[in-house]
């Protein structure tokens, strides 16, 4: 049968908060034959070149899930919990990351994502490590999911790799060890999800650090280095 991109094309509504639409591949789609599921990843990381593809309009990323994927996992309660942040901003010297993070767990936002950053000039690594990520990934040897986002012109590419709690800094350092050992040695930054759901960004009103752990590459030592930005 004749792929087309457009199988892949979908929509996932966040329980109300957002809605987005994607170019999606889930390995299981396809639990029983092993080399049409192959055949269905090599198609689609051969059509979603990251740095080269032609994104329609409305379609915000592209996305590939491990074997163990659960939709809105880990997200918990957005609802209520951004009910709580609204109420949490109203005493501004009360916002910190400590705060934050008891918002977070109380309300299940455990979900996390390492950000791996590329220059303009690093278009084909970025396309190449992508590749190397999204088969870790179907593969069930990375995270819960991994993405690349529309490209809207910025200076800088990324990929993401989820996992699914932040609180476990065990979990955090084994993914960004797994995603070494996978060539990579650019710069990571480790953010919790909530400060995603919540709408803080890197510049917000209360000087918070979105990043929780950032990891750089030691080329004198041939290995990375993580600092904990939560010190």
């Amino acid at each position: 049968m004749e792929l087309k991109l457009s199988d892949f094309r979908s929509v996932e509504d966040y329980k109300g908060w957002r809605t987005v639409e994607r170019y999606a591949f889930n390995p299981r789609d396809y639990p029983d034959d092993q080399s049409e599921q192959q055949r269905r990843l090599d198609f689609f990381l051969e059509s979603i070149v990251p740095s080269k593809f032609e994104w329609p309009a409305g379609v915000e990323e592209a996305r590939v899930l491990s074997p163990s994927y659960v939709e809105d996992e880990c997200l918990g309660d957005k609802a209520s919990l951004i009910t709580d942040w609204e109420e949490l901003k109203l005493t501004p010297d009360r916002v910190n990351f400590l705060t934050i993070k008891e918002l977070a767990l109380a309300h299940k936002c455990l979900r996390g994502t390492w950000l791996l950053f590329y220059k303009p000039f690093e278009r084909e690594k970025y396309d190449a490590e992508w590749v190397r990520i999204a088969q870790a990934t179907v593969k069930g040897k990375l995270g819960m999911f991994a993405k690349v986002p529309r490209d809207m012109g910025a200076t800088a590419y990324f990929i993401s790799v989820y996992n699914n709690n932040f609180n476990n800094k065990e979990g955090v350092k084994e993914l960004e060890e797994k995603i070494r050992h996978l060539g990579v040695k650019g710069k990571m930054v480790y953010k919790p999800s909530v400060f995603t759901v919540l709408r803080i960004f890197a510049i917000n009103d209360w000087s918070l650090n979105v990043g929780t752990y950032t990891s750089c590459w030691n080329s004198a030592e041939d290995r990375s280095v993580i600092k904990d930005e939560t010190m």
